[in-house]
């Protein structure tokens, strides 16, 4: 059984980064930022998908047979706007935590290693990560 991580809230993110270490604390950030980058594309793929299905109904006969999300049901959209509705909440939270990180890393007058652009160009790749016990809230919860 997995343990359930409790998103803890940014107040309390912000004292316990406190005692985090220098590599913790860029660690967590870039886990951040890469998370944000994979939500975003993400709601940009269910846009396209959606935007995709409206033209369509406009256009009949443009269906693609070589499409695998071919065809999209009204069900299929309800689901796309809950999700991007609750990733942008999610995206908003963790720019929140990533914020709060810069300034505690501002504070120990230390560099952020990676620009957030930097970030997302590569949002795909695996970083070698460690456990550092802050849970940082890549899910969709808050």
């Amino acid at each position: 059984m997995s343990e359930y991580k409790q998103a803890i809230s940014l107040v309390d993110f912000q004292l316990a980064i406190k005692d985090s270490s220098d590599e913790q604390l860029h660690s967590i950030l870039q886990k951040l930022q890469t998370s944000i980058s994979r939500l975003e594309e993400s709601n940009q793929l269910m846009e396209k998908l959606m935007n995709k299905e409206q033209r369509e109904k406009v256009v009949s006969g443009s269906e693609d047979d070589e499409d695998e999300f071919n065809p999209i049901t009204d069900e299929d959209i309800k689901i796309y706007t809950e999700s991007i509705r609750e990733n942008k909440f999610v995206i908003q939270n963790q720019k929140d935590r990533c914020k709060i990180i810069e300034e505690e890393l501002n504070v120990r007058n230390l560099p952020v290693t990676k620009s957030f652009n930097d970030i997302k160009k590569s949002a795909f790749v695996d970083y070698p990560s460690f456990d550092t016990g802050i849970p940082i809230s890549t899910d969709n919860d808050v």
